[in-house]
């Protein structure tokens, strides 16, 4: 599982929180990734990157989207699905995360989702996303604007043009996540 931080709560991975002297309770969420396509003869590369903003009279600024370490089947190897990413609560883009989750076959695009999450309270939230096979042809149907692709259907997105608009990005913001490990 890899971790990142939205910003400094206590600067060090959480799992090692108590050898850094950290005794706050992790909040975040943990992205969860599956598919039904096989690993790597129907997929074979997944993207994933990860906006958070924060509460500011009604807008919500964002800090710079971050890409994590591509997954990539490698010949001969388990299968990298399921994946599982936790993303901690900072304390400055506290309002909410997003996931932009695509998959790819051959260097083209099967499925792109995204997903939007208010920060919890405390404790750890899950988020599963599914790169499915039933959107495999409809990745480039829908409109990539506006809609995205959940059990064969093009639905409307959460928000629009999330990873797309420089506009949402807070002028001079820092990338959202530092990889920890």
């Amino acid at each position: 599982m890899s971790v990142f931080r939205s910003g400094a709560v206590c600067g060090l991975l959480a799992l090692a929180s108590a050898a850094a002297g950290c005794s706050e309770e992790v909040v975040g969420v943990r992205l969860i990734i599956r598919s039904d396509l096989t690993v790597p003869d129907e997929l074979d590369r997944v993207l994933v990157t990860v906006a958070a903003a924060r509460p500011d009279g009604g807008e919500a600024p964002m800090c710079e989207p971050a890409g994590v370490e591509p997954l990539v089947a490698l010949p001969g190897a388990p299968s990298f699905l399921p994946y599982e990413i936790l993303v901690e609560r900072g304390e400055r883009y506290d309002f909410w995360v997003a996931f932009r989750v695509q998959g790819y076959f051959g260097g083209a695009l099967l499925h792109e989702r995204q997903q939007l999450v208010r920060w919890p309270e405390e404790g750890v939230t899950d988020v599963v996303v599914s790169v499915e096979k039933a959107c495999r042809d409809r990745a480039t149907r829908c409109r990539s604007d506006t809609e995205e692709c959940l059990g064969g259907e093009c639905v409307g997105l959460q928000s629009y043009e999330l990873f797309t608009s420089p506009g949402f990005v807070e002028a001079g913001a820092p990338s959202c996540f530092a990889v920890i490990e």
